[in-house]
């Protein structure tokens, strides 16, 4: 309810109060008259005040009621944008989960690779050592590289020499 309406009615009920009352008094004390006069200054100059008082409390409140629509606007907005960081929070965390997942699976690509390389490098070591342990068991005969150079059956490309075969004969 509003406090002015409030004020006005309680002003209305002692005016009437007192304006009933008033002309029974002075007739049962006409001397009074001026006391009477004094009291009805003093009750109005009282809704006075209280009146002024009213539209200061109204305007208080207007003011906040509207200082809470302002902060729950604020509030709303703030709610909102905590949403999307959240979402953003738990995307960022899948990214992550993903992103150590692609990297443990390049690192173990990664060994892997790097096994079938040392692999590959200790197979063509024993390939070497086996090559000059046969240089040095059996020596090839210069006759070898001009029978390997003849063609074997029929339509057979003659084949050339390697390299290890060329430095021999020279």
């Amino acid at each position: 309810m509003n406090i002015h309406f409030v004020s006005h009615i309680l002003t209305r009920m002692l005016y009437r109060v007192c304006t009933l009352s008033l002309p029974t008094m002075l007739l049962m004390y006409p001397q009074k008259k001026s006391l009477l006069d004094t009291v009805l200054l003093k009750f109005e100059a009282q809704v006075t005040r209280l009146e002024k008082r009213g539209e200061e409390l109204e305007s208080h409140l207007r003011a906040g009621l509207k200082k809470r629509q302002e902060l729950t606007a604020a509030l709303e907005q703030e709610q909102h944008i905590t949403m999307q960081l959240q979402q953003e929070s738990e995307t960022i965390g899948e990214y992550i989960v993903l992103y150590q997942q692609k990297r443990r699976e390049m690192k173990e690509s990664l060994t892997q690779k790097q096994q079938y390389i040392k692999q590959l490098q200790d197979l063509c070591k024993s390939l070497q050592q086996k090559c000059g342990e046969s240089a040095l068991v059996s020596p090839v005969p210069s006759t070898s590289s001009a029978v390997s150079s003849v063609p074997q059956g029929p339509g057979a490309q003659p084949q050339q020499p390697t390299h290890q075969q060329q430095q021999q004969q020279q």
